[in-house]
């Protein structure tokens, strides 16, 4: 699999092609220098044309070094945008189809910085101007055997593929210790990550003391592996310095010794000059000790990823029923998720809700609960408003999650998903929303649509508040504006009223202008869930989407969104995946999933249903 685009060969060719332009003109430089030095007595200065040659083979010098330097870096940066643009593609693809392939973010957030600057660099700066290195010297050896003697010109002709040979065969004992360097910084890498972004966890656990001795241990592997990399590479400078320099200059000059009485003055004295210039190329296989090997070992990982072959690096893309982990499919400001597993930082955010005990009635027979949707069902839907999913089945290698799932969600209704663990509400969820791609079945969500393994548009079409908020840092205006940036003022104002958040916001130092801190420390868990509704609802889309969006935030603060979900317009269409009976409340309908059935069950209406779950609740009977 080729990871380099052209433009990317074409930027590391040109850069060699600078790299040998500069050598060849420092070549004719000292070559025309050479001559004003050993002008014999007597003989008449130099002509104005020698003169001028020689500057301008001087000034094309500096010309072709400083266009090296910036086609290599032009031509790495580029690459690296369209690198790391590929690599997330492909992230969000593995976790649309829940592959099991998607890395930790930890690992891939390494992958996207280290290693992609580690292969641009290698790829565009070094291997183009390296060939273009070792290029050079065959031609001045070349014009050494033309121009001056044929023997040492010859003799070094056919000494100098033996370097590289020797080198190259010398730095196989350390490839490993290059490969093993990279695996340790990027295990020490996703680690630190993992351990900053789940701080509130791992505090919650009392797991500090086992995640400082984890991360000392990954820390002085990782230091081991740089000393023994810093080792070899010293070796290899020796070795190259003073065993192939001085071997070459040895030979360069001993034939130029052997050849003295048929060499004049300006001849022996270009050879010596020249000779320095065949040193070039040493520095750079020298170089690739730790630039060439580290590249190479990183690009073979990122190979490994974008082909399919890699093995998931933390916790699979998904399990049975719950959220695929990984990466997800689409923007953090589109979906209203934070990476993490947990909020933290502030109240109401970081603690695990007590599961309900809400019961709900026996469902009814799949086969009289829903209908299955005819073509023009979806037609009609599709451009009203409302949500179809038509038999629908989803595998994530392990078994089906769901299995000839038919929902239909009319325009302007209020519906609730429940159902136990692992019996596939957060698949089908995730389907809805275009965060998986479609193994079978269809889906319609408003004016969009999404055949198997397309999502089509379906994100654009809801707007989605996640049980894990995120707000970005900055301010509570600039978080709503990443899904309305042409609001105003006075829109920011309406949609934080109708999230029953606007009051609290005006009692904040700045208004919409208050800093809410990182992964919004400063506010309570309840206000960012509210002000990410807020955001959902300014997004113009009429299709929300709420996953257990109530299950870490306090009573009040759930009471203020179902007061806030009750209060939508009419045309506003709502699904909720939740477990609380206070939120049921408020569905038109509700539908259950149970694991390992077929099909989905539709329960009794919202308001029967609440009733029923609270007078079982008095019971203690517990609904899974």
């Amino acid at each position: 699999m080729q990871i380099i685009s052209q433009s990317g060969k074409r930027g590391a060719a040109l850069a060699g092609v600078w790299r040998f332009a500069t050598i060849a003109f420092t070549a004719a430089t000292l070559v025309i220098a050479t001559g004003f030095f050993t002008r014999p007595e007597g003989e008449a200065s130099a002509d104005v044309g020698q003169v001028v040659a020689l500057g301008v083979c001087a000034l094309f010098a500096g010309i072709a070094a400083f266009a090296e330097m910036e086609t290599g870096g032009r031509a790495a940066r580029e690459e690296e945008r369209r690198l790391r643009a590929r690599l997330l593609g492909h992230s969000f693809a593995l976790s649309e189809k829940g592959s099991p392939s998607t890395y930790a973010a930890g690992r891939l957030l390494s992958m996207l910085t280290d290693s992609v600057e580690r292969v641009t660099e290698f790829r565009q700066n070094y291997l183009g101007a390296t060939i273009g290195s070792l290029l050079a010297p065959a031609a001045i050896l070349i014009y050494m055997a033309v121009a001056i003697d044929p023997v040492v010109g010859i003799g070094g002709l056919i000494a100098m593929p033996l370097i590289p040979v020797l080198l190259g065969v010398f730095m196989k004992f350390f490839r490993k210790s290059s490969g093993a360097n990279r695996r340790r910084r990027s295990e020490l890498s996703a680690a630190y990550l993992d351990a900053i972004r789940n701080m509130s966890t791992i505090r919650l656990f009392n797991a500090g003391p086992r995640i400082e001795r984890d991360l000392a241990e990954k820390g002085e592997a990782n230091r081991r592996s740089i000393m023994k990399l810093l080792a070899g590479n010293q070796i290899v400078i020796i070795v190259v310095d003073g065993l192939c320099g001085l071997l070459l200059i040895c030979l360069i000059a001993g034939l130029a010794m052997m050849r003295g009485a048929s060499l004049s003055t300006a001849e022996a004295l270009t050879i010596v000059l020249l000779t320095v210039l065949l040193l070039d190329p040493l520095s750079r296989v020298a170089g690739f000790f730790y630039i060439g090997m580290g590249g190479r070992a990183a690009q073979k990982a990122i190979t490994r990823y974008l082909s399919g072959a890699g093995q998931s690096g933390g916790h699979p893309a998904g399990h049975a029923g719950e959220h695929p982990g990984g990466h997800p499919a689409g923007h953090p400001a589109e979906r209203g998720e934070h990476p993490s597993a947990h909020r933290g930082g502030h109240p109401g955010a970081g603690a695990t809700a007590e599961p309900s005990k809400t019961q709900l009635p026996q469902a009814q027979p799949a086969a009289e609960a829903t209908a299955m949707v005819t073509e023009t069902d979806m037609l009609e839907l599709e451009t009203s408003g409302g949500v179809v999913a038509r038999n629908v089945s989803f595998d994530y290698g392990r078994g089906k999650v769901l299995d000839g799932v038919d929902l239909t969600i009319r325009p302007g209704s209020k519906v609730a998903l429940v159902g136990p663990s692992g019996a596939g509400k957060s698949t089908l969820f995730n389907l809805l929303r275009g965060a998986l791609a479609l193994q079978s079945g269809q889906i319609a969500v408003g004016s969009a649509r999404a055949s198997r393994g397309k999502p089509g548009e379906l994100r654009r079409e809801c707007a989605v508040v996640a049980q894990n908020t995120w707000l970005f840092t900055g301010t509570v205006a600039d978080n709503v504006r990443m899904a309305a940036p042409g609001a105003s003022d006075e829109e920011i104002w309406r949609a934080l009223d109708a999230a029953q958040v606007g009051e609290d916001v005006r009692a904040m130092p700045e208004g919409i202008n208050t800093y809410l801190g990182e992964d919004s420390a400063l506010i309570s868990g309840g206000q960012a869930q509210r002000i990410a509704l807020a955001r959902a609802l300014a997004s113009g889309r009429r299709i929300l989407f709420l996953d257990e969006a109530t299950s870490q935030i306090d009573i009040e603060s759930e009471a203020r969104i179902i007061a806030a979900l009750r209060d939508l317009p009419a045309d506003w269409t709502v699904l909720m995946v939740s477990h609380r009976h206070s939120l049921l409340e408020i569905a038109d309908e509700i539908y259950e999933l149970r694991a390992g059935e077929p099909g989905i069950r539709r329960l009794a209406g919202g308001a029967e249903n609440a009733s029923a779950g609270a007078h079982n609740e008095k019971r203690g009977e517990r609904h899974e």
